[in-house]
């Protein structure tokens, strides 16, 4: 398993943020590129947070806000939380922390 950031956030049917979540639709080019960037290293997943089939996840991570970034380590571990809009400097520097702390753990295990 690899770690993961999961995006926690209100879609529309077509898998589209919803246009009144403007932190949402600030974020989402930003997450794509993180995604090209870091996806050989980290998983990224979408999810609807207003869909019930997610909700064990949304109360899983307390999700109270939109939009909501979990961080999780290979191990399943928490590893940062980030709620509402996320600059893209604290992303990168977060992504690449997951990234290093990942690798580092590998070395030692």
């Amino acid at each position: 398993m690899r770690c993961c950031v999961v995006g926690v956030e209100v879609l529309t049917p077509d898998g589209l943020c919803l246009r009144q979540c403007e932190s949402c639709n600030l974020m989402a080019a930003s997450m794509l590129a993180f995604e090209k960037e870091y996806g050989d290293r980290v998983d990224f997943v979408l999810l609807n947070g207003d869909d019930p089939r997610n909700a064990a996840v949304v109360r899983a991570f307390g999700v109270d806000g939109i939009p909501h970034i979990a961080m999780v380590t290979a191990q399943g571990a928490l590893w940062a939380t980030l709620i509402g809009f996320v600059p893209n400097a604290v992303m990168a520097k977060r992504l690449l922390g997951l990234s290093r702390a990942e690798s580092d753990a590998g070395r030692h295990n």
